[in-house]
């Protein structure tokens, strides 16, 4: 009787390890990253480097056009080879996102009057690696009380993250 007691408790046993190891299996896999047995570190795996190979594999252009239309894409990229210097140095965050973004605008020529667009919407894209950053239209009271914006469309630009190349305005 003993014996049987103890055979059915290795059992239960050697069953829970199973799961427990499965389940710590998953957990790994579904959270993408690895241990180093040696270093204890972290080590990404294939999740973060095919995002990577996805934004780096894209042109310019494609990026653009996930934007844009193939005319307005066109245009907006012209105006940015405009630029004197199109790479403003890497991007660290919102702010300085849109400081870089008025810094372009003013030196195209056309939008020295970006400020009034002010205040700008800076969002990132990761899976592209830019930030998109557009004005705000100017927007008051008129003599009548009634809330109002002024028509129009206000300026946009993207730039990419990691060098700061504007690669489309408008």
């Amino acid at each position: 009787m003993k014996k049987g007691i103890n055979t059915f408790k290795l059992f239960i046993l050697v069953f829970l390890l199973i799961v427990g190891s499965t389940a710590c299996t998953e957990i790994s896999k579904n959270t993408g990253s690895s241990r180093n047995s040696k270093s204890g570190t972290q080590i990404s795996e294939a999740s973060n480097s095919e995002e990577l190979t996805k934004v780096t594999a894209m042109s310019d252009n494609q990026i653009i056009e996930a934007f844009l239309s193939a005319d307005d894409a066109d245009w907006a990229m012209g105006l940015a080879e405009e630029l004197p210097d199109r790479y403003l140095g890497s991007i660290t965050s919102e702010e300085d996102a849109k400081e870089k973004a008025d810094a372009a605008w003013t030196k195209i020529s056309g939008f020295e009057d970006a400020p009034k667009f002010k205040p700008y919407i800076a969002k990132f894209y990761d899976e592209y690696g830019v930030w998109f950053v557009s004005g705000s239209l100017p927007s008051g009271i008129d003599s009548n009380g009634r809330k109002y914006v002024t028509p129009g469309e206000p300026p946009g630009i993207i730039i990419r993250s990691s060098d700061g190349k504007v690669l489309a305005a408008w």
